[in-house]
């Protein structure tokens, strides 16, 4: 959007509200499987339902006053190009872009970027304490290349052990364990098992990241798995790398993959520039392993 918002201001806690409603709602549980197996709960009272109607309600009301923040110009920066704002004007380019797609767009990129994002890095701190020997690889690489001006985009060509890191995260944790449903658009086969058009169709993210076949040692954190023999991050077309799909695949990608590696990126190199994250003395160490994870759909790290 090309805005900042403070911590007390009315948009930032509706965010809050909204994201910690919608925490209770993706949380796995009796009541979520329940009206799953039985839609027709919702007509009798349904307080899973209920919750979903209001937080609706509250994400149409935000928009509201996201909406005139995506008309705003920049005129102080003109490399500024705000997605809300360039949703907008292509808008009056393309017939087939209305508000009704403009406004989820939006909305997705503000909500469901910040839950998925947040409870990365938080699993990320709690790899890196339980790992201080991977904290020493990455201090050593951010201090030959970046030294101590701030870490910047450029950077990003030179820390390879930091993407390597990162895309460890990515499958280790795997934050999004089941993809969000798609459908069949045509009958289809998958080997001998027939997938008839309409069919709702479930990805299991967690299991492509953790196949033993494939990768040979999934429940191990190890980074080294995505360095190619000159200690370089390995290339786009790698295997490895291609099997990393926490964003998804194909034209129906998740449209904040770039803006997530990048935000995580600068967090992770500019973090342990300055800082050695080591455990509180007066707590029990946190498990790092997923399946310990509060479960819904969004993994969320203790």
């Amino acid at each position: 959007l090309g805005e900042k918002f403070d911590d007390g201001s009315k948009l930032y806690m509706s965010i809050k509200k909204i994201l910690a409603l919608t925490g209770n709602i993706l949380v796995l549980n009796s009541q979520s499987q329940r009206l799953d197996a039985y839609p027709w709960l919702r007509y009798i009272g349904n307080q899973l339902w209920k919750n979903m109607v209001h937080c609706k309600a509250m994400q149409k009301e935000l928009f509201k006053h996201l909406r005139p923040i995506c008309f705003k110009e920049h005129p102080d920066d003109a490399d500024a190009k705000p997605v809300g704002h360039e949703l907008y004007k292509k808008m009056g380019i393309e017939e087939d872009l209305t508000e009704e797609d403009v406004e989820p767009t939006i909305l997705e990129l503000i909500l469901a970027g910040t839950a998925t994002t947040t409870n990365t890095f938080h699993a990320l701190l709690n790899i890196l304490i339980n790992h201080p020997e991977i904290q020493v690889k990455l201090q050593k690489e951010v201090d030959e290349w970046v030294g101590g001006r701030p870490v910047g985009l450029a950077d990003r060509e030179n820390l390879h052990y930091c993407w390597a890191t990162l895309y460890e995260t990515f499958r280790y944790m795997t934050v999004i364990a089941n993809d969000i449903p798609h459908k069949a658009i045509r009958d289809a086969y998958i080997r001998e098992h027939f997938i008839p058009k309409g069919t709702p169709v479930y990805l299991n993210l967690y299991a492509v990241h953790h196949d033993k076949e494939f990768w040979g040692d999934p429940h191990r954190f190890r980074p080294e798995r995505f360095l190619d023999e000159d200690g370089k991050f390995v290339s786009p077309d790698n295997p490895k790398r291609r099997r990393i799909v926490c964003f998804g695949a194909g034209p129906r990608v998740c449209i904040g993959e770039n803006l997530a590696k990048i935000r995580l990126f600068i967090f992770l190199a500019s973090i342990i520039q300055r800082f050695t994250l080591k455990p509180d003395p007066s707590r029990p160490m946190v498990d790092i392993d997923p399946k310990t994870y509060s479960p819904g759909l969004v993994l969320k790290a203790p």
